[in-house]
């Protein structure tokens, strides 16, 4: 009898501690293991454990722009030989990642799909006094990469022909004897987070050439620059950005850019329209006309939000100069400025508009501030045979020979 007891007690014990390990034990992995997994593999985002057990938190993040490091297997490439080779060989689709250093290359055209991925902005593609990539009919992007040193009549560093997206890139020291000093975009060009520094497209004053010392897009073509740099560019005729197509340019900075006119943005062209917003437009020089920042010859323009301080014309226009003079146009150049800050911009002694000057087109301006603009004739604003309407703008300090605010016949 005691011993069947106390068989039946230890039996009870085994079955209870058994059971009790066993069961928490498969509890706790279960539970840890499952996140664990899950928080690593499947998803991105950090796994709250409703047990005792610690937070598991995933740190391995998606591939971004900047990442230095190509994954196991991929395409990378670290002399102009391989990437000569690879753009050849590799699949459409591909991505290309080239190493540290600097790539020699003239005259490389890409004809498919790919993308090409820079080592943390420390590769450099120099053109040695060639234009550098030519993009035909594909979608290309390209990410942290250096364009150095690219010559040519027509977009020094680039021309484009496809689809091509530009993110975090630096153009430097690029020069077209014509048009386009770092690109020449002939069909859908994006550019985000990009600088243009010291680019060239030099030319006599209304000679027909050197424009665009940054950017030329042309005619029919689209072009979108977000959170972009332009500084110390310089053109012979006209701007940074010579707009002939149509244009969004959004949180960019200009910054002592220098040209015959429109030292920032000429836009031009019946066909041609710009919208530009959010914009800061600094020190930039129109050395041989008018528009100090931003000129428009028979096309539209549309700024929003934006600072301008500084800027100066040889002739009107200190910041922004409007030009509708040929009254035979289908289209006269419009202008449509709103909630901007216009701050000691300068036009000519002999000229109107320390701000803003229009020339036989209509222009509209509204909830803008005008504070120490000078100009020979109206320091602020300023219209010639053309139509202004103002509304809800504020005017304090601007000076002029003539009329010191608003001036005009």
């Amino acid at each position: 009898m005691k011993k069947n007891l106390l068989w039946t007690l230890l039996l009870l014990m085994g079955i209870v501690g058994i059971g009790a390990f066993g069961t928490g034990m498969a509890s706790a992995y279960t539970n840890y293991g499952h996140h664990h997994h899950h928080s690593t593999v499947v998803t991105n985002k950090t796994v709250t454990n409703t047990t005792t057990l610690p937070v598991v938190t995933n740190t391995t993040k998606p591939p971004v722009v900047n990442n230095s490091t190509s994954p196991t297997g991929a395409i990378t490439v670290n002399t102009t030989a391989q990437l000569t080779s690879a753009l050849s060989s590799a699949p459409a689709g591909s991505t290309i990642y080239l190493g540290n250093g600097t790539f020699s290359i003239s005259g490389l055209t890409i004809s498919k799909n790919i993308v090409l991925q820079g080592s943390g902005g420390n590769t450099i593609l120099t053109g040695n006094s060639k234009r550098i990539l030519s993009i035909g009919n594909a979608i290309v992007t390209i990410n942290d990469i250096q364009f150095k040193g690219g010559a040519a009549d027509y977009g020094g560093a680039i021309q484009n022909s496809g689809t091509l997206t530009l993110n975090n890139d630096l153009f430097t020291g690029n020069t077209a004897s014509r048009y386009g000093g770092a690109i020449d975009n002939n069909n859908v060009l994006t550019v985000n987070n990009c600088q243009f520094t010291s680019n060239t497209a030099p030319g006599v004053f209304e000679c027909g050439y050197g424009s665009g010392s940054a950017i030329l897009n042309n005619a029919g073509c689209t072009l979108v620059v977000t959170s972009s740099t332009f500084s110390g560019n310089t053109a012979g005729s006209y701007a940074a950005i010579f707009q002939l197509g149509t244009g969004t340019i959004t949180g960019s900075t200009f910054t002592n850019n220098v040209a015959g006119e429109g030292a920032a943005v000429y836009t031009s062209g019946v066909a041609a329209n710009s919208k530009v917003t959010g914009c800061t437009f600094t020190g930039n020089k129109a050395i041989s006309g008018a528009g100090g920042a931003l000129s428009e010859y028979h096309s539209a323009s549309n700024v929003q939000n934006c600072i301008f301080n500084g800027n100066t014309a040889l002739k009107g226009g200190g910041a922004i100069y409007n030009d509708g003079q040929d009254t035979s146009a289908t289209v006269q150049s419009s202008i449509t400025v709103s909630g901007c800050t216009f701050t000691s911009n300068k036009a000519g002694s002999n000229y109107g508009g320390g701000a803003i000057m229009t020339y036989a087109g209509p222009m509209t301006v509204s909830n803008s501030v005008f504070t120490g603009n000078t100009a020979g004739n109206g320091g602020a604003l300023y219209n010639y045979n053309g139509k202004f309407v103002l509304s809800g703008n504020t005017l304090s300090g601007n000076s002029a020979p003539e009329i010191s605010q608003v001036g005009g016949s």
